[in-house]
């Protein structure tokens, strides 16, 4: 079973954005980013206000700004991850990423072929599986995965071939 598809940067913007939401490393990091500083500077303020009645405007300013950061992290981290994410990827060509790419399944794995080359993974490489409802993300490690947009595939039913991946990926594993 084979699908055609395009692969460009929002792909990659996607899939690292949604590991990014479900890793257990980058919710640590949100959740520190986004309790940990605003409980210090709410520390702060306090500190201000026990040393000083007069302080109050500047113990208030430490407030809002920790309330800022507890509702803004998240938003300004995805931001921030979405940028880089592109800015990495127009430091090159990158001809062997994007463009028109066939995935094809077959007994001993998947076959990813482009213009500009072939790749093969054996089941055992295939870590998980993940589907969205826009994405198809085929882990390969922990932190790289073939990303299918399904808007892009053409030459076979997306659902079809997901369900074909997952039963030769659990069969592998079983």
């Amino acid at each position: 079973m084979k699908i055609n598809y395009s692969v460009n940067v929002e792909e990659f913007v996607a899939f690292n954005r949604f590991h990014w939401e479900r890793s257990p490393y980058f919710r640590q990091t949100v959740a520190a980013l986004r309790w940990y500083l605003p409980l210090g500077l709410t520390s702060v303020a306090g500190l201000f206000l026990l040393a000083d009645h007069g302080s109050l405007p500047v113990a208030f300013g430490l407030l809002c700004g920790a309330a800022f950061l507890v509702v803004a992290t998240p938003r300004i981290l995805r931001r921030s991850l979405d940028r880089q994410v592109r800015n990495m990827f127009a430091e090159g060509s990158n001809k062997a990423f994007f463009g028109a790419h066939e995935l094809e399944i077959d007994d001993s794995g998947l076959v990813e072929r482009s213009a500009f080359g072939e790749s093969r993974f054996r089941w055992e490489a295939v870590e998980r599986i993940e589907a969205t409802p826009d994405h198809v993300f085929i882990y390969l490690s922990a932190v790289h995965a073939i990303a299918i947009s399904r808007s892009s595939v053409s030459g076979c039913d997306i659902e079809a071939f997901v369900a074909a991946l997952k039963e030769r990926h659990a069969a592998c594993r079983a």
